[in-house]
């Protein structure tokens, strides 16, 4: 039997996606609207805390991207966050009980990045925005392990950011 929070998602989702978006503005607002009522279960872990930062380096545009920490008292490893949501949406507070477990299991500061979403801010800004993350925290912590964990099935965000970031070298 389906849980009554399952048939209640259903029921929402077929109601905000009954007709077809009549202009991409509109599959946007829909796609964000869903996005905000989404929330993974869990809150932060006892010994982890969550602030809010900017991930600075330069030249990045803007300078420096927002992120939020989430990090354990003594971390030995720093993971850069790259969020789902198809580059249109995406919240900390979906993935705030996630980012605290992944902190609290590996031992690691976790940055969860703000980066810029479409269709205010067109291809390549998302891209940019992790590539400039990835290359502060690379700078920031060298001494640390790095990783990327990216969320969005077959999305070429993290993949790319790698690459480009190793290329610079």
């Amino acid at each position: 039997m389906t849980s009554i929070a399952a048939r209640l998602a259903d029921r929402s989702f077929r109601l905000l996606m009954k007709r077809d978006p009549a202009t991409p503005d509109e599959l946007v607002t829909r796609l964000r609207r869903i996005a905000l009522a989404a929330r993974l279960p869990g809150g932060l872990p006892s010994g982890v805390t969550a602030h809010k930062t900017t991930i600075a380096n330069e030249p990045a545009v803007p300078p420096g991207v927002p992120a939020v920490c989430v990090s354990p008292d003594r971390p030995t490893a720093t993971v850069l966050y790259l969020h789902g949501g198809a580059f249109v949406s995406g919240r900390f507070a979906t993935y705030e009980g996630l980012c605290g477990q992944l902190a609290k299991r590996l031992n690691a500061r976790v940055f969860w990045v703000d980066y810029r979403l479409a269709p205010e801010a067109p291809y390549p800004a998302a891209l940019d925005d992790a590539y400039h993350a990835y290359s502060a925290l690379a700078d920031d912590y060298p001494s640390d392990p790095l990783a990327v964990i990216d969320d969005y099935p077959s999305d070429p965000l993290a993949v790319t950011e790698i690459g480009r970031a190793s290329c610079r070298e």
